[in-house]
């Protein structure tokens, strides 16, 4: 997810960690939130057009979990297929055939 704002970015240390404030006091989180990362997933440009985007079963079990990743997949009526520690998401309908 892309936030634009003016003037120059401050670097951080850590690049995956944002500052989220609350309660009067400041903490650290993951900007990984797993609807986030679903939702920036199938925001993506090929997603939108219905190509097929691709991602690692490692970043699917860390960020998402599998269960949340199947129920967005039937919620969207989308499949996927997994090799070699790659998973290929079809994002559209259409009948899938083996070559």
């Amino acid at each position: 997810m892309t936030f634009w704002r003016r003037g120059p970015l401050k670097k951080r240390k850590d690049p995956l960690t944002v500052i989220c404030k609350g309660h009067g006091m400041t903490q650290t989180c993951s900007p990984l939130d797993p609807d986030i990362w679903l939702n920036d997933l199938f925001r993506s440009k090929a997603a939108m057009r219905g190509e097929v985007i691709r991602r690692k079963v490692r970043d699917i079990e860390r960020f998402v979990g599998w269960e949340a990743f199947r129920a967005e997949l039937d919620r969207r009526g989308f499949r996927a297929v997994e090799n070699s520690g790659q998973i290929v998401i079809f994002c559209n309908q259409a009948p899938i055939r083996p070559v």
